[in-house]
């Protein structure tokens, strides 16, 4: 959940307590939170009890007691799940940085596509953020953006919040961030429809 949506919760249900639940399908459980007093970017909580963590160049691999079995048919047992998710732990706390598959590799720095989201989505309606392949720096970020907002005033917040080169290099206005069919924003699909020149 983004900062703004728990805000936004908070003012429309003050009274209502809200809680996030970190997890996969193969771990089950990992870890919540309670979001009375916000929400701090890239947290999700504390441990379910039992809960092992490691990690491998920041990905999170889960082991026991609530990963499920196995796979039907197979005869191998699961003792951990290697996540997609990238992260750390610290006081506590569980870190989600991303979807290791949508961090931006742009000139040697791992740009993480959420943290930009979470300054966007301050200042406009909808905000997402990808990368798309660059002869330069390898791949350069782009945002899709939904606001009627100018150019420049995106470019000034980011760059009040962010070092250069985690700037988004291209802006895209749209009316509304396109879904798939599950109605779930893929950064791939977008980036291969970009590629394809829809919105050049």
């Amino acid at each position: 959940m983004t900062p703004s949506l728990v805000r936004d919760w908070h003012r429309l249900y003050p009274q209502q307590a809200l809680y996030e639940l970190y997890g996969a399908s193969e771990t089950n459980l990992i870890a919540f939170q309670n979001l009375m007093h916000g929400k701090k970017v890239n947290q999700v909580g504390r441990l379910f009890a039992d809960v092992e963590l490691t990690f491998t160049n920041q990905h999170i691999t889960v082991a026991r007691p609530y990963l499920f079995s196995d796979y039907l048919g197979s005869t191998q047992k699961i003792t951990f799940v290697e996540t997609d998710d990238v992260g750390d732990y610290q006081d506590e706390q569980l870190l989600v940085y991303g979807r290791a598959s949508d961090v931006i590799n742009h000139g040697g720095n791992k740009i993480y596509p959420s943290e930009l989201e979470t300054i966007l989505q301050t200042i406009t309606t909808a905000a997402v953020v990808f990368g798309v392949a660059d002869s330069t720096y390898g791949e350069k970020i782009v945002a899709m953006v939904v606001t009627n907002k100018p150019l420049d005033k995106l470019q000034m917040v980011m760059a009040e919040q962010t070092p250069a080169y985690k700037r988004p290099s291209q802006y895209i206005f749209v009316s509304e961030i396109p879904k798939t069919k599950q109605q779930k924003i893929s950064r791939t699909q977008l980036a291969l429809r970009y590629v394809a020149g829809e919105w050049t």
